[in-house]
This record gives C-alpha cells, structure tokens and sequence, in this order.
C-alpha cells in the first residue's frame, strides 16, 4: 500500500484502537477494583481450612473453605449482623442437611422433605431471608456431594462453624475495609472516563472526525454498568456506615456522594447527549468555531476537578470555576454563530455545567444562577 493509501486507512481505525484501549482499560480497572476482594478471599479460604484442621482435626476440612468463601463472597460491604447471619446460615444448611441425609437418605422426595425442614430450622433460629436462604443454599450443596465426600457429619458442621467464623474475623475485623473507598474508586472511574471522552469531543469537532466522535459517545454509552456499579457499592457503604459501629467515622466521607452520585449520572447522560450533537454536527458539515471545541475540554477540566474535591477532598472552588468558564466560554460562541448545530452544542454544554456545579455541592436554583445568561431563542 502507498505510503498516500495509508494515512486515510489510520485515521479510519484510530478511534477502533482508542476504543479497543478504552475497553482494554475498563477490564483493567475491573480486576483492580476487585484486587482486595480476591486477597481477602484467598486468605480467609486458607485460614479456615488450616484452622479447621487445627481444631476439628477433619483430615480433608472441605466444608470450612467453602464456608468461607461463600460468607466471605456475600457479606462483603455489609454490616456485621447480616454478616453473621449469612455464616450461621451456611452451618446450619450444613448441619440440618446432614442430619436428615443420614436418616432419610437421598431422593427427589427426600431432597424436597431436607431443603423445607432446613428452612424451617433456620426461621426457628432467626426470620432473616438472609440466613433462611444461605441455610437453604448450603443445605443443597450438601445433598449434591457424594458420601465419599461428606465424612463425618458433626465434624463437617464444626467445619462450616470455623469457616463461618473466619470469613467474619477476614471480612469484618481483619481485612475491613472503608466503605467509602469503593465509591470513591468508582466516581473517580466513571468521572476519568466522561473526562477523557469530553476530550475526544472537542479533538474530533475541531478535525471533523465522524469516528472520533461516534467512539466517544460509544465509551460513554458503556459506562452505564460502572454507574450502576456507584449505586451500589453507594448503598452497601451507606448500611455499613449506619450499622457498623466500627465504620461511623465514614459518616462524613459519604455524606457529599449520595448527591453527587445522581449528578455524575445526569452529567453521563448529558455528555452523551453533547457527544451526539458533535456527532451529527460534523455528520452535517457544521464549521464549527474553534472557541466551542475549547469550552468542551474547558468541561473536561471540571469533570476532573470534580473527581479530585471527591476522592482526595480538594476544595470545590476550582470545580465550580472551571465549570462556570466552560459555560462562559460556550455562551459567547452564540454572539457569532447560533445555528441549529452549534445552539444545540452550547445548551448541552450548559446543562452538564449546571449537573458539575450541583454534584459540587450547590443546590439546583445556586448552580443554575452561577452561568452566564443566554438569550431564550439561542438556548
């Protein structure tokens, strides 16, 4: 291929390689994310069955990592009495399980008589679904396992004791972990992101690059996970903070992202919507004014003020001054150019400003008097 063939064939696949990077960094920051689950894991597995050894002196104490694991795995960013209770659920579905598979045996029937007596131990012990379900659950890993693998059922009960016990001791004690810490990873990802396809943006409305934009607004459009993702990790840390008494200092730390949570959604949306909008203006050979592209990465500059005031408590002045510029600076391309195109650029600029200020900290009517005025027919 001449070397004059090959500069349009790159440019075509540049935004493909900067998407494939971008998805190559979202599975990155997936395993990152759950590097302290996979070591809290793997130790509180290895700790039980050394202690179950230990203490019960089961040659094979299969019952105590499996214990662990699994109360380790469901209880991780909750408060320590639902913790306990999914660990008492996995020994007393062990338990009951072995019990009635001595007595009765092993069949359909038998099967369905072991889970309902298994539920109906556990509401005798407590009303939780919590522990009802774990005890359920454990109770049909029991019945699927061969006799060769079940051994001695009092000594397989104590093993789910101790593993219960441990992935306590490893998930609450030991290992326990600020609650705050994933949602301030997960804003500062999904706030990175919109960041870096802000970016994108404005590169591609200044070179008018159709595939730049569309692999924006792509990246944008898959971050829809990762913000559910903030939602969650946002409610286990705030029923930890409430029920722990270990973690009520995080009180505080979490007090700002309930409210910014629901603003970077709408800033997400709204970037989506300004990614579209680039999209279709180069699609439609808008010439758009080289002050535009610079009020989106002026945006840009917010977005990663904001992910600083959030995750290392920087102060809110910057967010909010970089904010109002993008805004100023967007509002002022209407005295030149107010096409079709270009107003609509310009509102959704304004909006995401208005989402930045508020997840600042301002409140709605505080943040949308913080722009510059726009005439009612231009915006």
């Amino acid at each position: 291929m001449s070397a004059p063939a090959r500069g349009p064939v790159l440019t075509r696949l540049s935004p493909v390689a900067e998407t494939a990077q971008s998805s190559l960094r979202t599975r990155v920051r997936r395993v990152r994310n759950a590097g302290f689950a996979i070591v809290q894991t793997g130790i509180a597995a290895g700790l039980a069955w050394f202690m179950a050894k230990l203490i019960v002196g089961t040659p094979d104490p299969f019952f105590a990592p499996a214990a662990a694991v699994i109360s380790v795995g469901l209880q991780r960013g909750q408060p320590l009495r639902r913790s306990a209770e999914l660990s008492a659920g996995v020994a007393i579905g062990i338990g009951v399980a072995f019990l009635l598979r001595s007595a009765i045996g092993l069949g359909p029937v038998q099967i369905g008589a072991i889970v309902a007596l298994t539920i109906l131990a556990a509401l005798l012990v407590h009303a939780s679904i919590v522990l009802v379900n774990q005890a359920a659950i454990s109770a049909v890993l029991v019945m699927t396992l061969p006799n060769a693998a079940l051994g001695n059922g009092p000594d397989r009960f104590f093993d789910a004791l101790i593993g219960g016990a441990v992935a306590l001791i490893v998930g609450q004690l030991a290992f326990a972990r600020n609650p705050a810490s994933s949602v301030i990873e997960l804003a500062g990802d999904v706030l990175g992101e919109l960041a870096a396809k802000l970016r994108d943006g404005a590169l591609a409305l200044e070179r008018a690059e159709l595939a730049r934009a569309q692999a924006a607004l792509d990246s944008l459009r898959a971050l829809d996970g990762t913000i559910a993702q903030l939602f969650d990790a946002l409610a286990r840390a705030q029923e930890a903070a409430a029920f722990s008494p270990t973690r009520r200092r995080s009180r505080d730390a979490l007090e700002p992202h309930g409210p910014a949570a629901r603003q970077i959604d709408y800033a997400v949306r709204n970037g989506r919507v300004l990614l579209r909008t680039v999209a279709a203006a180069i699609r439609t050979g808008v010439s758009a004014p080289p002050g535009l592209a610079q009020s989106i990465r002026t945006l840009a500059d917010s977005v990663d003020a904001l992910a600083r005031q959030l995750g290392e408590g920087a102060g809110e002045d910057t967010t909010r001054e970089l904010a109002i510029r993008a805004g100023r600076e967007a509002t002022e391309i209407l005295a030149s150019q107010n096409d079709l195109r270009t107003t609509m650029i310009v509102g959704q600029v304004r909006a995401t400003v208005v989402d930045l200020l508020r997840a600042s900290g301002l409140e709605g009517e505080g943040a949308r008097a913080a722009l510059p005025p726009a005439q009612p027919e231009d915006v």
